[in-house]
């Protein structure tokens, strides 16, 4: 039996239900039925009992036990074979959202391939949930994900924690709080910005299914007030150029962007962090726990951390307070 076998069954296994196993592999639910049927007839036993409802059986619980040893010591084989091989070639995959892809791989990969001129790598950009899902059906091997809750089978590992800031040029200020404009700045300078305050000034918004913009649209719905959209984009650094027309709650990571695009004698943007609890950001980076990767694999880790560290450096540099920590 392929190793791939184990790798199905463990998620059947873990999920308890074929059609939540099979979308979570991006598989269908015929050819994972089949992979476990393989299995059954291999080794002579059932592994599950499959009425009333899915559950394992004694010998399905048994599978779990040798299929996790099994793959983690092929994982170890080849993290040791691919670092005894002379000249070092792999391939490694790497998950991250499209986002953060255009922020910081740039530097991630000028970092990481003169160290390494022989590892591929892939990236599959896509939303934390899908990563997630693609990690555990050993599809990734490391990705950069945001708020992931603790869990038994993953390894977690804290890089930077990101407060959303708000867009507020003076120019702005000034035309709709032209009396106490300069007042105004001065708090949200000190304090950061509570945007009920602002209320009457003309907003940038990110689509309705963003996180960001249902948090919100819940701060505004139950103060009773509902600002002026001039504008609707998913476009956080479009939202940043346009600042002296409208409000845009903005990532931290559009102005590391802004910096690594602009000259130094250039002005960055006006803006104060958010008062309002409307949401952090708590970047980690996530491997499955227990499986031992190659060198090249930890090298990039390293060098993720290090570009993390640089983008928390720089942003909080760029203002009077913290953004990231």
């Amino acid at each position: 039996m392929h190793i791939q076998g184990f790798e199905y069954f463990l998620v059947a296994a873990e999920e308890l239900n074929i059609t939540k196993a099979a979308a979570k592999l991006y598989i269908s639910q015929q050819y994972l039925s089949a992979h476990i049927h393989r299995l059954e007839e291999q080794y002579g036993v059932e592994l599950f009992q499959r009425r009333p409802t899915l559950q394992l059986t004694l010998a399905g619980k048994a599978m779990v036990f040798y299929a996790w040893q099994m793959l983690n010591a092929e994982n170890a084989m080849k993290a040791k074979f691919a670092d005894l091989a002379e000249n070092c070639a792999g391939h490694l995959k790497l998950g991250m959202s499209r986002q953060r892809t255009q922020v910081f791989f740039g530097n991630i990969w000028d970092e990481y391939q003169p160290q390494h001129p022989n590892i591929s790598i892939t990236l599959e950009e896509n939303n934390t949930e899908s990563l997630l899902q693609q990690l555990r059906a050993n599809k990734l091997d490391v990705c950069v994900c945001v708020n992931v809750p603790p869990t038994h089978d993953l390894e977690i590992i804290p890089m930077v924690t990101e407060q959303l800031c708000c867009s507020v040029s003076t120019a702005l200020l000034q035309a709709y709080h032209p009396e106490t404009w300069e007042i105004d700045r001065a708090r949200f300078q000190k304090e950061g910005v509570d945007l009920l305050s602002i209320q009457d000034l003309p907003f940038y918004l990110l689509p309705p299914q963003n996180r960001i913009r249902v948090n919100l649209d819940h701060l505004f719905s139950v103060n009773n007030m509902y600002p002026h959209a001039t504008l609707e984009t998913n476009n956080q650094e479009l939202m940043l150029r346009l600042a002296d027309d409208g409000v845009g709650i903005i990532s931290p990571m559009y102005l590391y962007q802004y910096w690594q695009n602009n000259t130094v004698s250039s002005t960055p943007p006006q803006v104060f962090p958010v008062k309002n609890d409307i949401s952090t950001n708590n970047i980690s980076l996530v491997c499955r726990k227990g499986q031992p990767l190659p060198k090249y694999v930890e090298d990039l880790k390293l060098v993720i951390r290090a570009e993390m560290n640089r983008y928390r450096s720089i942003v909080n540099k760029m203002n009077a307070f913290e953004l990231i920590i």
